[in-house]
């Protein structure tokens, strides 16, 4: 999640930024990304999760740079845990008994916080989430509780929510799938699932957080998970105000960079001088135009409809460099970064999904992103 920003500007500030400092560039004056340094990526968002543990808390504070990436993972209860692996966008950890693991991966403007333990009471309790969902530098808050139903399979119940952006707090769904051993199984497998999400929106964008708990048993044996999955972004950011003038959009770049690119839309939908305070590649094709940052990120403005229907967006797009997060804001040695075991899961929450009949849900593959332009 990064700052950004879109809002009309006055013609006098766009006449500045085209005498002003030589770093701008326009259409026609597009500079080489080859011949800027990249920087390592910079912490530009953070958000934190509540995992109910043994009836503790644990707070685990996410930080991600302008891709989405992990720049550090912490643990409130950093003591009673090791870290088993760290790659790019991915850490995982162990309690000091062994029997809660803690999984967080990022993927593309998605992000995932996941603990597995032994029992379903192991991770029951009162949970939650927090973060700045639109980037807009309002925190939203989701809190809910982890329990068993009357038949023993878990439930999420007490979901609320507190944000500026408009939500869908939709209705916990529960199921039950069973496999009787017939085929090369040893013993009988049940599996209970309890599913919460949230739709978000605001300003012509969407992205969802779905909270998840699974009970496995087989052959006697349990286990419990609980996952907390934020979606990437979905849609373009709409301009604020008239959708014919000047419009200026602001974001971060990888290396922290603030950037900013004023452009201006015509009575016909077309978009023209485009302009950045930074080094970029900028070309336009009448309602439409890409502005290409040195640090491989970019961003799309495109027009839609006429008249009174015209409206104007932008959607970003960014590919920072792949480092190892940090954890608990120190580097961890290399050899912690050998396993390659993800416990058999892809990233993204799906335990069920398609069995279930949960068609109409897109996050199924979007938990950790997919980065692509919404038109």
């Amino acid at each position: 999640m990064r700052s950004i920003k879109v809002v009309a500007t006055s013609a006098s500030v766009l006449a500045a930024l085209f005498v002003g400092s030589g770093i701008a560039a326009a259409d026609d004056a597009s500079v080489p990304t080859s011949t800027v340094p990249v920087a390592p990526p910079v912490a530009v968002a953070e958000s934190t999760v509540t995992l109910p543990l043994f009836g503790t808390p644990l707070i685990v504070d996410v930080t991600t740079e302008a891709g989405g990436g992990l720049v550090d993972v912490s643990l409130n209860q950093a003591d009673e845990f090791t870290t088993t692996q760290v790659k790019p966008n991915r850490v995982k950890f162990v309690n000091t008994d062994g029997t809660v693991s803690v999984k967080v991966s990022a993927r593309r403007g998605g992000e995932r916080v996941e603990a597995r333990a032994g029992q379903l009471a192991d991770i029951s309790g009162p949970g939650g989430w927090s973060g700045d969902v639109f980037d807009t530098g309002d925190a939203t808050t989701v809190a809910f509780t982890v329990g068993a139903g009357a038949d023993g399979g878990p439930d999420i119940t007490g979901v609320t929510v507190d944000s500026v952006a408009d939500f869908v707090i939709g209705a916990t769904s529960r199921g039950t799938e069973a496999d009787d051993g017939d085929d090369d199984d040893d013993g009988d497998e049940l599996k209970q699932w309890a599913t919460a999400k949230i739709d978000f929106s605001f300003n012509g964008q969407t992205r969802s957080l779905r909270i998840s708990s699974t009970l496995k048993t087989d052959d006697g044996e349990t286990q419990a998970k609980l996952s907390i999955s934020l979606s990437r972004l979905k849609g373009r950011q709409l301009a604020d105000g008239p959708a014919v003038g000047p419009h200026t959009w602001t974001g971060s770049l990888c290396d922290g960079t603030e950037a900013t690119v004023t452009y201006a839309v015509s009575a016909e939908g077309q978009i023209s001088d485009v302009v950045s305070n930074v080094p970029a590649d900028v070309n336009t094709d009448e309602n439409r135009a890409s502005v290409r940052f040195a640090d491989s990120g970019r961003i799309s403005i495109k027009v839609r409809g006429e008249g009174e229907t015209l409206t104007v967006g932008v959607s970003e797009k960014f590919r920072c460099d792949r480092v190892d997060p940090t954890v608990n804001g120190s580097p961890v040695p290399t050899t912690i970064a050998t396993d390659d075991d993800d416990d058999g899961d892809r990233d993204g929450d799906r335990d069920g999904d398609r069995r279930r009949g949960d068609s109409g849900d897109d996050d199924n593959n979007d938990d950790e992103g997919g980065d692509r332009d919404s038109d």
